[in-house]
């Protein structure tokens, strides 16, 4: 597999958390990261270039699309790099 997610720290978090993913391959795309409630409902997306091998961050603030601060509990993450798709959960402690 060409990418590597990581577990994102701090976990649990508040009121922050970085997630991040390594490239093993020289992938030249956007990856895209989402991070879903335990409801399934897509609370984030954000989109990250990819300039080949490296480690790539992403600092989540605890808000919705809107810069709404959401509640706290378990969120789901995934990230999309091409055809590979990853998730992993943390959570959020208020």
């Amino acid at each position: 597999m060409p990418i590597k997610l990581r577990q994102n720290y701090p976990n649990p978090f508040n009121p922050s958390t970085t997630i991040s993913f390594e490239v093993l391959s020289d992938l030249q795309e956007d990856a895209e990261i989402r991070i879903y409630n335990l409801k399934g409902q897509v609370v984030y997306i954000a989109q990250i270039p990819v300039h080949g091998k490296g480690l790539y961050e992403f600092t989540w603030h605890g808000t919705d699309m809107r810069q709404q601060a959401v509640s706290s509990g378990v969120y789901i993450y995934s990230i999309r790099c091409g055809k590979y798709i990853l998730h992993n959960r943390m959570t959020l402690s208020k």
